[in-house]
């Protein structure tokens, strides 16, 4: 088996090239003797001459055309490198994003769950704290509440029972008073109304 195929010669590529190019030449012009030529050509091509073995000999357009599908090739086996090393690295980049983005949904939800613990322990520290206020006589937690600016006031004063509010609002001065009942007003003028 290993005698076989070390006695079959091995075609140049050029010559094969020229083969096809010139058979489909013959075949476009409709030459009546197309087989006679073609035989030729294969004869020639299967026997290869030695002195045109690297080109030597054959008509200068067809050595042109195959030096330029030669250099075609080159740069399309070159391309097609580039672009499987582009591909791999695309592929790599999409396995670290995905990664990534995992690791960002834990964290977010992370977050969450943070926001949310310290959102019910500071609605915890304001229910006490408007307990507080709710206790106290209103002459006395008026003195606190003008001591604090107006919105964070208002915060505790929607919270209050009306009653509540009301009493210790009476007992503020009319400058914090105001300031106060404007901003208890416009709490929700932002939200949208549809």
């Amino acid at each position: 088996m290993l005698e076989k195929s070390r006695s079959i010669r091995k075609v140049p590529f050029g010559k094969v090239v020229a083969f096809l190019f010139i058979a489909s030449c013959l075949v476009r012009i409709g030459e009546s003797d197309f087989l006679l030529k073609a035989s030729d050509l294969v004869a020639d091509v299967s026997n290869p001459d030695p002195d045109r073995e690297n080109g030597q000999g054959l008509d200068p357009a067809l050595q042109d055309l195959i030096s330029d599908l030669s250099s075609r090739e080159k740069r399309l086996d070159e391309q097609a490198r580039e672009l499987y090393v582009r591909s791999r690295q695309v592929s790599e980049m999409e396995q670290a994003l995905a990664v990534a983005i995992s690791e960002l949904q834990v964290s977010e939800e992370n977050l969450s769950r943070t926001i949310e613990i310290a959102q019910q322990a500071s609605s915890g520290d304001i229910e006490r704290l408007v307990g507080i206020y709710t206790n106290m006589k209103p002459k006395d937690a008026a003195e606190i509440f003008e001591q604090m600016p107006p919105g964070f006031s208002a915060g505790f004063l929607t919270q209050m029972d009306p009653s509540v509010a009301a009493g210790i609002v009476s007992n503020m001065s009319p400058d914090s008073a105001f300031a106060v009942s404007v901003h208890v007003a416009g709490r929700n003028m932002d939200v949208p109304s549809n």
